[in-house]
């Protein structure tokens, strides 16, 4: 059954990294602007992700500066999504140690708004400056060692980066 229910999981998030990557494709994606509670989103994140930390005895923690309200306008199911895949990868290369998700915000100059920071550091294997160059490419890992070791499309990361730009930001290692 545990097979079962992991090979289930697995071809169902295939099927949904293809159906996404295909909507960014068409440009057929839509970015809502609804409010949304800073605070519930990441510590549902967190919560949602430290039983996968804490099976492999990886701490998860999270800090959300005091500056930030606590509600934003924005796409809370899409920076869901961003958010859940970062930390999950970061959970998959990270084999000991901790995962860090800092949140802290930046007032745009000349106006009263202000825009989200998200980082996720971490302990895991890090990456060489040509992987950090082309890992938000389409069907792109590290090297076929990755994808054996590690499983996963490629997509992720370019469906990622697809949605944070379509909500105004930019993401880098």
């Amino acid at each position: 059954a545990t097979a079962a229910n992991n090979s289930g999981a697995a071809l169902l998030s295939l099927i949904n990294d293809i159906l996404d990557f295909s909507k960014i494709e068409a440009n057929k994606i839509e970015i809502e602007n609804i409010p949304f509670n800073v605070v519930d989103l990441v510590e549902e994140i967190c919560y949602l992700q430290s039983e996968p930390a804490s099976r492999k005895n990886i701490e998860l923690s999270h800090v959300i500066d005091a500056s930030i309200d606590m509600d934003f306008v924005g796409d809370p199911g899409k920076l869901r999504q961003v958010l859940m895949n970062l930390t999950n990868n970061a959970i998959k290369f990270t084999e000991s140690g901790h995962i860090d998700l800092l949140v802290d915000r930046k007032k745009v100059v000349g106006t009263d708004t202000s825009i989200l920071n998200f980082r996720i550091n971490d302990t895991g294997i890090g990456m060489d400056d040509e992987t950090c160059e082309r890992v938000f490419e389409p069907f792109t890992q590290a090297d076929a060692s990755t994808t054996r070791q590690y499983g996963g499309t490629g997509l992720g990361l370019s469906i990622t980066k697809s949605y944070v730009e379509r909500m105004g930001g930019s993401i880098h290692v």
